[in-house]
């Protein structure tokens, strides 16, 4: 059975029964392991060099980068000894603090005896290549320069790279719907160092800094607006832990969310 929510968590578990993702293992936390379980292939036994994707379901970058991840890692593997994995950072929020995502969708790369991982370049389109995975693993044997060209950089979507000016507008939407959710994920589980309520003068400071982005918050991020609104308001109850600061940006997500009728 699935934690934290079920399949609608997790992008590359689930869903339509019929879909290739590849090579690409989803980490599923199953019901009964602790939140701060760390799963094998983040650990420093593990003995396969490994990139990872650690994403959140309701990115539209994440969404559009899928098809890239699954294609690059079909490439791959056919070539190299070389797993790919994804992690929900909705499904496993601790597993995603530890290994201190700030960002979606963050690839990283783990070789054979480590547990951090380094972060993998990707194109200025923000396409992953083959060249990249190379990169990554000095160590590893390099493949042909055919395989190492360009054409094998999957575009999220069908459109062709030459055509993506075209839709600078839908891009410019997504990238601030991607930047709303990175920071709402932030606000729920970056305040807090510890379990403990927040002293006075953390208390101070979290109160002076949610006044400031409440007047500088776009007009795009409407959601936000209401999210950041709403923890001020209730600023007693959010200064007392994470869980309590969760659940009150969830509560003002879902009343925007059913406000407009999404």
């Amino acid at each position: 059975m699935v934690t934290s929510g079920g399949k609608s968590q997790y992008l590359y578990y689930g869903g339509d029964d019929t879909e290739d993702v590849g090579p690409v293992i989803d980490y599923v936390r199953r019901a009964g392991v602790p939140s701060d379980y760390v799963p094998d292939f983040l650990t420093t036994t593990y003995t396969k060099n490994r990139i990872v994707e650690f994403y959140s379901p309701w990115c539209p970058h994440c969404r559009h980068f899928k098809p890239n991840y699954i294609q690059v890692a079909k490439n791959v593997a056919s070539k190299l000894d070389i797993e790919f994995h994804a992690v929900s950072c909705i499904a496993n929020k601790e597993l995603c603090k530890m290994q201190e995502i700030h960002a979606y969708p963050s690839i990283k790369a783990f070789e054979i005896g480590s547990s951090k991982g380094q972060a993998v370049k990707r194109s200025k389109r923000g396409e992953l290549l083959i060249e990249n995975i190379v990169e990554a693993f000095p160590g590893v044997e390099n493949i042909t320069n055919n395989a190492l060209s360009r054409k094998h950089a999957v575009k999220g979507n069908k459109s062709k790279s030459s055509n993506i000016e075209k839709y600078s507008g839908k891009i410019k939407r997504e990238t601030y719907s991607d930047a709303e959710s990175s920071f709402l994920y932030a606000l729920s589980y970056g305040i807090f160092m510890d379990k403990h309520p927040l002293k006075s003068d953390r208390f101070i400071a979290f109160h002076d800094w949610l006044e400031f982005v409440q007047s500088a918050i776009p007009p795009e991020w409407d959601m936000m607006r209401n999210v950041v609104s709403h923890v001020f308001d209730e600023i007693t109850i959010a200064s007392q832990g994470d869980k309590e600061l969760s659940a009150l940006v969830k509560e003002s997500v879902e009343e925007s969310v059913l406000s407009k009728g999404w």
